[in-house]
């Protein structure tokens, strides 16, 4: 189970569980974060993880599954915008 951390890890390994419950599936996102809300410190990132680890993240290709495909792609050269709703009462 390669880089069985939290993201990619176990959310993977989640994800893929909550998957095999459903009759179809046309895409699956997961997301995970270390940025505090009160930033500080040294990149001013919330140490969660080994630090190896954490940095690789970074500066190594990551795998991603695309049209069912797997490729490599450079870690940080694409970015995503996500809205999310205001709450409801």
């Amino acid at each position: 189970m390669p880089d069985c951390g939290l993201a990619p890890g176990m959310v993977s390994v989640l994800a893929a569980h909550a998957v095999a419950w459903l009759e179809t599936t046309d895409s699956v996102e997961i997301r995970v974060g270390g940025i505090p809300r009160d930033r500080g410190g040294l990149l001013d990132y919330s140490l969660l993880f080994n630090i190896q680890g954490l940095i690789n993240e970074y500066v190594e290709d990551a795998m991603v599954l695309e049209d069912g495909e797997p490729r490599r792609v450079r870690s940080l050269d694409d970015f995503e915008t996500l809205e999310f709703p205001a709450p409801t009462e």
